[in-house]
């Protein structure tokens, strides 16, 4: 697997949809259900958030609950990889089901 360079959120704002990318920055609002939480993810870049959807069926209440409230997006990142069972190829899988712009 290639390794991603961030792209900040006012490109992503700009760009076609369907690119496999990279997006780090602070979570601004949170909803959903048990299933699935949509996430506004926000960088400083721009006032505008890009939606990102969470598949909870994935990932324990608990944990997810530790990521969405870390101090900084390295924080999140690694707590993320330390779900039980993560792989990094079947999460950019589950990633390409869930994009949407926001």
């Amino acid at each position: 697997m290639e390794t991603l360079k961030r792209t900040k959120v006012k490109d992503l704002l700009n760009s076609a949809p369907g690119a496999e990318v990279l997006a780090k920055g602070w979570v601004r609002t949170k909803r959903g259900n048990k299933q699935v939480k949509f996430i506004a993810l926000n960088d400083g870049s721009t006032v505008k958030n890009i939606q990102v959807v969470a598949n909870c069926e994935l990932i324990d209440e608990e944990t997810l609950k530790k990521i969405m409230e870390a101090p900084t997006p390295k924080k999140a990142k690694e707590l993320g990889r330390q779900v039980k069972g993560f792989d990094a190829a079947e999460w950019m899988k589950v990633c390409e089901e869930y994009m949407h712009e926001g």
